[in-house]
C-alpha cells in the first residue's frame, strides 16, 4: 500500500473539498462508503427514498442513522490545520491569543488554540511557564514549515482528554460505546463491564486489520483500471462496428438493387427488340403477300387492305402480350427492389437500436468502474493517512468505519459486467426474399396440408404433407431444377397418422416421424424407407410431435416435455436415451432443432422457446418478438452454418401476419424480424445452394418462398 498511496508532501486539494459545494469541508460527515459531505450540504444529497441520502461521489444510497452520520473529526482537523497553515503563509492579520491585538499571525499554538503575533511567539518560546507549549506550535520560522503535511499535524496537537473526566488524559477507549475516550478510572464507573481497550493496542490492532482488509482490494485495483479502459475502448468500437455493419449491408443491398435495375432494363430492352422484330416480320410478310398478287390494281388494293387489317390485329395482340409479360416481370422485380430498400432501412434502424442499447450497457459498466475507482482511491488515501498517523486516537476513531467499508467495496469490485467481446460483436444474418413459387403440383390430392420442409445434402427439397382426419401422409422430393423426382404416399395405423414431419439426416436420407409412434429414415434417391414403431416410448399422453437431426443423431420430441435421442444406421434407427426438458420452461413441445451439442426447443403451449444442452440442462430463453398481435407461438426453426437461428412465429387468427425472427447464435437475442405470409408453416436451410438460402412453405396455399441469407460480420 505504501507504494500505491504514499502521501505527497503537498496535500491533494481535491481530497479536502466537498463534492457538493466544492469548498473545503466544513464539519464533514462520513458516509459508509468513506466519502464525505459538509453538514450544511446534507439537504442537497437527499436520496430517491425518504430518509436516505445518495453519495455525491459514487451514487450509492444510504439510510440516514437515527443520530445522523458521524462527523469525520480526522478530516475536519486536516482541513483546519491547512487553513491555519495557509493563514500563516499568506501573512493574514488575526486576533493574537497572547495580546488580543489584530496583527499579522506568524504562529499557531495548538495548546492555546490560537494565533500568535511575532512578539507573543517570542514570549511563548522563552517563558518558563509556557515551556510545555513549545512542542505544540506551528510557526513560519520552522525551516520545515512549507513541507509539513497534515499527517504530521498529530505531533503538534495535545493529547485528548477523557469525555467523562475532562481533567484526565484519555488512555482508553470503550468499544461498547463506539470507541468513546475514557481514562483509567472509567472501567470502575460509567464504563464498568464494557469492552474497554487500551488506545495504543486498539490502534495497533486496527491498523493490522485494515491492512489485511485492503490486501485483496489492492490486488484487484489494476484489474478495475484495466476494465475501465476496456469499457472506454468498447464504446468507440461499438459505434465504429455499427457504422461498418450498416455500410456493409448497404453495399450488399445496393449491389442487389443495381442487379435488379439492370435486369429490369434488360427485360425492357428485350421486350422492345421483340416488338420491333415482330413488327418487321409482319411488314416483310405483308410485302411478300402483296407481291404475289398479279391481278388488277383494285384487286391488289383490296387484298392489301385485307392483309393489312389481319396482320395489324395479330401484331397488336402479340405486342400487347409481350408488353403484359414485360409489365409482370418488371412489377415483380420492382417489388423485390422495394423489399431490399425496406430491409436495408429496417436493418439500419435495428442496428442503431442495438448500438444504443449496447452503448448504454457499456456506459453503465463504465460508470460502475468510475464510481468503484473513486471509492478505491478515496479508501486507499484515507487508509494511508490513518495508518501513517501517530495519533492513536485518530486511528481508533476512524478505523472501524474504514474496515467496515472494505467488504462492500470488494463485492462491488468483483461484481460481474458484460463481456466486451459480446457487446462489440455486430455479427448478424438477414433474409431477403428472392422468389416465390407455387408448388400446388406437389400436392398428392386435395385436402392435403403442407406440414414441414427440409433439404437434403444433395440439394433436393423434401415436403412432408398429410390429409387431416385420415391415415394418409406423403413425402414429395423436388430437385434443384424444380422438378418433382419422387412422391410417396403412406397409410398409417391410426387417424393421427396423417401428421408427418421430416428433417435432413445425411447424404440423400431424411429422418421422418409420423404420429403416433413411427420413426424412420427415408432415402430420396430410391424412395426406400426404413421405419420402426415405438409404442412403448410414444403413448397416448406422449405421442411424437417433431423431429430434428444433426451429425447422425435424430431427436424426436413428443407431447409434453420429453425428447428421445436415436442413432441412425443402414437398417433404420436405434433408440439411445430419453431427455427430460426443464418442466418450468417447456410444457408442450412443438418443434425442435439441433445445433451442435445444443437442443433448441419451441413450446407451443406457453408460446416460448429455449436452448438446453443434451442432458436437458437449461441454457437460455429466446427473446419473444414484440408485436401488436394477440398471440404468437413458435412453430418452426432452423440453424445456418454460422449458428444463426431462424424461428417462425405464427399469429393465431386469420389475416394476421406470421413473423420470421432471426436470433444471434449465443444468447437468444433477436437480430431482426420480418413479416411473412399468414399461412407460413415451416422453414429450413437450403443446402448445396451457391449462396446460403432459406426456404419457407405455407400450410394450405402450398407456396414456397426462397430467401437469400446475407451475413454481416464485423
Amino acid at each position: 500500500m505504501a507504494a500505491a498511496s504514499t502521501v505527497a508532501r503537498d496535500e491533494d486539494e481535491s481530497f479536502l473539498r466537498c463534492p457538493v459545494c466544492h469548498n473545503r469541508y466544513n464539519e464533514p460527515r462520513l458516509l459508509p462508503c468513506i466519502h464525505r459531505f459538509c453538514t450544511g450540504c446534507g439537504d442537497n444529497i437527499a436520496g430517491s427514498n425518504e430518509g436516505y441520502v445518495t453519495c455525491p461521489e459514487c451514487d450509492e444510497e444510504f439510510k440516514i442513522p437515527p443520530n445522523g452520520f458521524k462527523i469525520d473529526r480526522h478530516m475536519q482537523q486536516r482541513v483546519e490545520f491547512l487553513q491555519r497553515k495557509d493563514s500563516l503563509k499568506d501573512e493574514e492579520e488575526r486576533s493574537c491569543s497572547g495580546c488580543g491585538k489584530t496583527k499579522i499571525a506568524v504562529a499557531f499554538c495548538f495548546k492555546c488554540s490560537g494565533y500568535l503575533c511575532r512578539e507573543c511567539l517570542e514570549i511563548h518560546t522563552t517563558m518558563t511557564f509556557l515551556k510545555t507549549h513549545e512542542d505544540h506550535i506551528l510557526s513560519v520560522d520552522d525551516p520545515n514549515f512549507d513541507d509539513i503535511t497534515s499527517d504530521e499535524m498529530s505531533f503538534l496537537q495535545i493529547a485528548p482528554t477523557c469525555v467523562e473526566h475532562p481533567g484526565n488524559e484519555a488512555q482508553l477507549c470503550c468499544k461498547s460505546c463506539c470507541n468513546v475516550l475514557a481514562c483509567s478510572t472509567c472501567p470502575f464507573g460509567k464504563h464498568s463491564g464494557h469492552d474497554v481497550k487500551d488506545i495504543h493496542s486498539h490502534a495497533s490492532e486496527g491498523k493490522g486489520r485494515l491492512k489485511r482488509n485492503l490486501d485483496p482490494i489492492i490486488r484487484k485495483k489494476d484489474e478495475i483500471y484495466q476494465k475501465n479502459i476496456e469499457m472506454q475502448e468498447a464504446e468507440k468500437e461499438i459505434a465504429a462496428k455499427a457504422e461498418n455493419a450498416c455500410e456493409k449491408l448497404k453495399v450488399c443491398c445496393n449491389d442487389k438493387i443495381s442487379a435488379i435495375d439492370q435486369e429490369i432494363k434488360t427485360v425492357e430492352d428485350q421486350t422492345q427488340r421483340d416488338v420491333n422484330d415482330l413488327i418487321n416480320l409482319h411488314d416483310e410478310d405483308r410485302q411478300r403477300k402483296v407481291e404475289l398478287e398479279t391481278e388488277e390494281v383494285q384487286r391488289v388494293k383490296d387484298k392489301w387492305k385485307k392483309v393489312y387489317e389481319e396482320d395489324r390485329l395479330v401484331t397488336s395482340a402479340e405486342v400487347q402480350k409481350l408488353q403484359e409479360e414485360k409489365g409482370k416481370k418488371t412489377t415483380e422485380l420492382s417489388i423485390k427492389r422495394k423489399g431490399l430498400e425496406e430491409k436495408r432501412k429496417h436493418f439500419e434502424a435495428a442496428t442503431e437500436k442495438m448500438k444504443n442499447e449496447r452503448l448504454q450497457t457499456v456506459q453503465d459498466a463504465s460508470q460502475h468502474f468510475d464510481h468503484t475507482i473513486k471509492r478505491v482511491e478515496n479508501l486507499l488515501v484515507t487508509s494511508t493517512h490513518i495508518v501513517e498517523s501517530t495519533s492513536d486516537w485518530t486511528v481508533v476513531e476512524t478505523i472501524d468505519d474504514i474496515c467496515a467499508a472494505t467488504g462492500p467495496l470488494l463485492k462491488k469490485i468483483e461484481k460481474g459486467v458484460p463481456d466486451t467481446n459480446d457487446m462489440t460483436a455486430f455479427a448478424s444474418a438477414h433474409t431477403m426474399l428472392d422468389k416465390t413459387v407455387d408448388i400446388d403440383e406437389c400436392k398428392v390430392a386435395e385436402g392435403y396440408k403442407m406440414l414441414s420442409v427440409t433439404s437434403t445434402e444433395n440439394g433436393s427439397l423434401v415436403f412432408a404433407a398429410g390429409q387431416e382426419g385420415t391415415q394418409l401422409s406423403s413425402l414429395t422430393v423436388v430437385d434443384d431444377d424444380g422438378e418433382i423426382t419422387l412422391t410417396k404416399e403412406f397409410k398409417g395405423r391410426s387417424e393421427s397418422s396423417w401428421y408427418r414431419s421430416c428433417a435432413a439426416f445425411d447424404g440423400s436420407r431424411v429422418a421422418t416421424v409420423c404420429m403416433p409412434d413411427e420413426v424412420g429414415l427415408f432415402d430420396v434417391s430410391d424412395g426406400s424407407y426404413k421405419k420402426k414403431n415405438f409404442p412403448r416410448l410414444f403413448r397416448d399422453d406422449s405421442v411424437l410431435t417433431c423431429v430434428a437431426s444433426n451429425c447422425g443423431v435424430v431427436a424426436v420430441g413428443c407431447a409434453g416435455s420429453k425428447v428421445h435421442i436415436f442413432e441412425g444406421h443402414p437398417g433404420g434407427v436405434k433408440h439411445l436415451r430419453e431427455i427430460d426438458l426443464p418442466g418450468g420452461v417447456v410444457q408442450e413441445l412443438g418443434c425442435l432443432a439441433l445445433n451442435s451439442d445444443t437442443l433448441l426447443a419451441c413450446d407451443s403451449g406457453s408460446s416460448s422457446a429455449c436452448a438446453v444442452d443434451l442432458g436437458g440442462g437449461f441454457l437460455y430463453k429466446f427473446q419473444q418478438p414484440c408485436t401488436n398481435e394477440t398471440a404468437l407461438r413458435p412453430i418452426s426453426l432452423c440453424v445456418d452454418p454460422k449458428g444463426f437461428i431462424y424461428m417462425l412465429w405464427s399469429a393465431d387468427g386469420r389475416g394476421k401476419k406470421s413473423l420470421l425472427v432471426h436470433y444471434s447464435p449465443k444468447n437468444g437475442e433477436i437480430v431482426s424480424t420480418s413479416e411473412e405470409h399468414e399461412d407460413a408453416q415451416s422453414v429450413a436451410l437450403l443446402k448445396r445452394s451457391p449462396i446460403e438460402r432459406l426456404v419457407m412453405v405455407t400450410r394450405v396455399t402450398w407456396r414456397l418462398f426462397v430467401y437469400d441469407i446475407i451475413h454481416i460480420d464485423v
